[in-house]
């Protein structure tokens, strides 16, 4: 398929959930104008060697260039410290920008890690809860290599309990109405954002309100359609 733009976010390569077969078969017919990673492309947190963490993101960033006339890379909290001196002539990083579709509306996109107090303050409640979540991953994909239909229902158990323990931390950090108010402050038509790993579209005084999930459990991704309207896709391999 080729798109206009194409918006994507929390890939998390170098996690044991990352849908890697899934993603490459997504690239394989990809075509589009420009094409915007929102935040977490790889897991830093996961990978320790910082060489082998530049390098999946640099192998990434270079693939990715072949499908697209330009590239931009929206930092987000796990890969924030692997961009420097990446930049090229038609890739682009940056913590936010402004984008404007074919209907001349307005998309704030950023990764949406700022809004997040827990991230912010306490990383190292974030850090924990991210590393139980991935043990569980680990333990998922071994169990897939014995029995797909278990490993099937553990999955959707670990995204279904992920999403439960998101939306309450969510809740008590107040990241919802800290990302409104910043969205108030911008003169645009609405936001595109990750990080939550909670695909969603949504309107709020006549905002347009888009969160691109993941490409761990819900391989989903936004287009601008030939209308310059956005919309919400899963990929189905």
């Amino acid at each position: 398929m080729t798109y206009n733009k194409l918006f994507i976010s929390d890939l998390h390569i170098g996690s044991n959930g990352f849908k890697d077969s899934q993603f490459k078969s997504f690239l394989s017919s990809l075509s589009c104008e420009h094409l915007y990673i929102v935040g977490d492309a790889i897991d830093s947190w996961l990978i320790k060697n910082p060489q082998t963490s530049r390098k999946h993101l640099q192998d990434l960033l270079q693939h990715l260039q072949h499908k697209c006339q330009h590239l931009t890379l929206v930092i987000g909290n796990h890969d924030h410290t692997f961009t420097d001196g990446l930049a090229q002539d038609n890739l682009s990083i940056t913590d936010e920008l402004i984008i404007e579709t074919k209907n001349k509306k307005k998309f704030l996109v950023l990764h949406g890690h700022q809004f997040d107090d827990h991230q912010q303050n306490i990383p190292w409640h974030y850090y924990l809860v991210n590393r139980i979540y991935e043990y569980f991953l680990c333990f998922s994909k071994a169990l897939n290599s014995i029995t797909k239909k278990s490993s099937s229902i553990l999955d959707r158990w670990i995204y279904q309990s992920k999403v439960w323990v998101k939306k309450r931390s969510l809740k008590s950090t107040h990241f919802y109405p800290r990302l409104h108010r910043y969205l108030d402050e911008k003169n645009v038509n609405g936001i595109i954002y990750g990080h939550t790993h909670i695909p969603e579209k949504s309107t709020r005084n006549n905002q347009e309100i888009f969160n691109t999930g993941d490409w761990i459990f819900n391989c989903s991704y936004l287009i601008e359609n030939k209308d310059g309207e956005l919309e919400l896709h899963y990929f189905k391999s």
